[in-house]
């Protein structure tokens, strides 16, 4: 009976706590980001806390386009925990490191001496919502701006295709053993 109930806790703490963010990249098109996770199941609240990546210091974070565009993904990921996301992760080398948060407004500068750390309570309690991005073609310009995701209580899109035939691209955010997948393709 001990072990069946172990097996049952860890099962649900895998499915409520493993939460990691992929984002996977299989476009000629650079992606820059703003991503943000929130507790959806506190509605009532407005899906506080809320925790959205502000860098203290250069842009927004960009994932850069695929070497060979559909055959070849690029691939960010960020732990659950928000206070990772600007230490260098060698098994995801190209992502892009996010060294600021602003959780309910309140900045938290991860690069100061000390780092300001967002209190891990509440990386625990949010899950990944959603990305807003831009698709930009590598030699400069936009292709077009895009939200893919959850808002408080509802998707906000699940699926995103350019409106242009001649800059094909489409999106789409799921959630697959515990984690959170958005795909760009």
């Amino acid at each position: 009976m001990k072990k069946l109930l172990l097996l049952a806790t860890g099962f649900v703490s895998y499915f409520t706590f493993a939460q990691g963010l992929h984002i996977q990249n299989t476009t000629p098109y650079n992606i820059e980001y703003t991503i943000w996770k929130s507790n959806q199941s506190s509605i009532g609240t407005g899906c506080t806390p809320l925790i959205e990546s502000k860098p203290a210091t250069g842009g927004l974070p960009v994932l850069p386009f695929s070497p060979s565009p559909g055959s070849v993904t690029v691939e960010a990921y960020y732990d659950g925990n928000v206070n990772l996301s600007n230490t260098f992760n060698p098994t995801y080398p190209d992502t892009p490191l996010i060294n600021g948060w602003m959780l309910n407004g309140s900045m938290y500068n991860l690069s100061a001496t000390p780092p300001q750390l967002v209190p891990v309570i509440f990386s625990n309690v949010t899950t990944w919502a959603a990305m807003k991005f831009s698709v930009n073609n590598p030699g400069g310009g936009s292709i077009g701006g895009y939200t893919l995701g959850l808002g408080c209580g509802s998707p906000i899109a699940l699926n995103v295709s350019s409106a242009n035939p001649a800059t094909p691209f489409n999106g789409t955010y799921f959630t697959f053993g515990g984690d959170t997948w958005i795909v760009l393709y």
